[in-house]
């Protein structure tokens, strides 16, 4: 067991404790070699429920864990084992828990908790989303902190667990009482999204109520019960909807939750038109009766008009917006207009390469995994995108390759999982050229294999591990597409996308030289890109929304070279 002033794993100085639940103990830790504060999670082994006959343990589920990368979550960096205990090395997160938050203050406005609630959706829909799904288990006030900024954090993934896809059930009963979705307690299949879904949900009703679960019985009341003036509001309806006893009756993914987050109001609305339209019942087949078909046909020819007019308006607006969060809403009603029309998505690709400060940061990010998400205002069970890609396959699948292409050229690191799913498969496109179908594989390879290094500390056969490459392979690609600067623009789609990759191989052989050399790449090779990545730089110049990429793989390729010339010195 830790103690206060030991100094763990050689260079962690164990400060204070600053939190304890059933099975752990965290402690805030200084790293006395680059003075940055930590915080430290030690788990004993004895107090541990996993499957162990079945050969799965805790430590192989946190170093997957250690591969998230996402704004809203901790970052795991470093996870040490001995004997008696596990020990998790996080990022310390300033701020309170909510669970503080909601004991100091009492019941938080719904117009808060919803903004909350919309972050934590998101961070839901990224660990649905991973290969194979990541399902928390324990959402709940005290695992969320807020930050000083307002964002909110999850904090602890004790209880995560890949999702298996057996549906035989979870190998142990784990999560809290009150916030714990049925099946979490044996004999209801396997966990999977919608149990994380009623976690959600149960802990919006405690922030908006000021109650926990415990503090009912355990009982999720209609939230009209405890504070009439919710009674009958969309945010009763969607904590009703999150906490249905069978997860079937649930939002089926946190994609589904987030939508109907976003248009709160609009249930509100649906509710207080209930007894208008009780009292027009009566009046309703009179007035068809009357309207008659011809004037019926004139209505629909009018909203068709509605209709197209809506969206050219709505993409005019967009257009003209300074930045892509100006633009977003405009865009987002265009599509719900006609979801199956690409001029709306190529309206999209259009304003992340006209962004004025050439910089799609971690929220652009966000806001555009939104706005794929988008619900047709004709209602139905598909996406605008699902409808897009049944109705236009081959501008979908053009469509799909250009924001791959551009995950690497606009966006900062932590993109490249979002990159995969766009370019996955797409070499196998009807619709695509040779040329496009193989840069697509290749950008494929290499996001998947530097998402699966993006955090930690790797090993010689990580890229092995993960089904995808090895390092030799890795280097391989990379060659074929950087080599030659005369023709990294041309194999790579444009000049800013090679300046993008030259950036991308340069940090990873910055940061993983040790692996490189370990699997036997030769300096050399390692050299022979990065030249060429210094060549091209000085010979092309891009267009203005090339300058920043450009100066950051320019900059990236000198600091590469530096560290290959150190790892290797010893061998000349």
């Amino acid at each position: 067991m830790l103690k206060i002033g030991d100094t763990f794993d050689g260079k962690y100085k164990i400060l204070e404790e600053i939190g304890r639940g059933g099975m752990s103990l965290v402690y805030l830790a200084r790293n006395e070699r680059v003075n940055k504060a930590w915080a430290i999670k030690e788990i004993p082994k004895r107090g541990l429920l996993e499957d162990l006959a079945s050969g799965r343990s805790l430590l192989a589920e946190v170093e997957m864990l250690r591969r998230l990368d996402h704004p809203n979550i901790v970052r795991i960096v470093d996870v040490v084992e001995d004997e008696e205990s596990i020990y998790i090395v996080m990022d310390y997160v300033q701020g309170q828990d909510l669970l503080s938050v909601v004991r100091a203050n009492g019941a938080i406005r719904p117009e808060t908790v919803i903004r909350w609630m919309k972050q934590l959706c998101d961070v839901l829909w990224y660990l649905h989303s991973r290969q194979p799904p990541v399902i928390y288990r324990d959402m709940k006030p005290a695992n969320v902190m807020l930050r000083p900024d307002g964002d909110v954090v999850v904090i602890d993934f004790g209880t995560a667990r890949v999702s298996r896809g057996g549906g035989d059930g979870d190998t142990s009963w784990l999560g809290t009482r009150g916030y714990a979705a049925p099946e979490q307690f044996g004999g209801r299949g396997e966990t999977d999204v919608r149990t994380d879904i009623y976690a959600l949900g149960a802990t919006m009703y405690h922030l908006l109520t000021g109650r926990s679960p415990a503090d009912t019985d355990f009982i999720i009341y209609p939230l009209g019960e405890l504070l009439p003036e919710l009674k009958g509001s969309g945010i009763e309806r969607i904590v009703a909807k999150c906490c249905e006893m069978r997860r079937e009756n649930r939002y089926q993914s946190a994609a589904e939750l987030l939508d109907a987050l976003e248009h709160v109001h609009d249930l509100d609305q649906e509710v207080r038109q209930r007894d208008r339209r009780r009292l027009r019942l009566f009046f309703v087949p009179v007035l068809i009766g009357l309207i008659g078909s011809l004037v019926m046909a004139g209505f629909l020819e009018a909203g068709k008009r509605t209709v197209e007019n809506t969206f050219e308006i709505s993409l005019q607006r967009a257009r003209k917006a300074e930045t892509f969060p100006e633009a977003f809403r405009e865009i987002q009603r265009a599509l719900r207009m006609r979801p199956e029309d690409p001029e709306g998505y190529g309206t999209a690709l259009e304003k992340i390469v006209s962004e004025t400060d050439r910089d799609f940061t971690a929220d652009d990010r966000k806001l555009l995994r939104e706005l794929l998400r988008t619900a047709p205002a004709a209602g139905g069970e598909k996406s605008c995108l699902e409808i897009f890609e049944q109705e236009r396959p081959a501008d979908y699948d053009r469509f799909r390759f250009r924001l791959g292409v551009m995950y690497f050229q606009y966006f900062r690191a932590g993109s490249y999982p979002y990159a995969a799913a766009e370019l996955r498969g797409l070499d196998g496109s009807r619709y695509l050229g040779g040329r496009e179908k193989k840069l697509a594989a290749g950008l494929y390879l290499i996001s998947c294999a530097v998402s699966a290094n993006s955090s930690g500390e790797g090993s010689s056969k990580v890229f092995g591990e993960t089904g995808v490459m090895g390092w030799t392979e890795a280097l391989a690609e990379f060659e074929e597409l950087l080599g030659d600067p005369e023709q990294a623009g041309e194999q790579c789609g444009n000049t800013g996308a090679a300046f993008a990759m030259y950036r991308t191989f340069a940090n990873l052989v910055e940061n993983k030289i040790k692996d490189f050399r370990d699997a036997g790449a030769e300096k050399d090779r390692l050299l022979g890109i990065l030249d060429a990545g210094e060549r091209y730089v000085r010979k092309e110049t891009g267009g203005e929304t090339d300058r920043v990429v450009r100066r950051e793989a320019e900059e990236a390729v000198e600091r590469a070279r530096m560290t290959v010339r150190g790892a290797y010195a010893g061998d000349e």
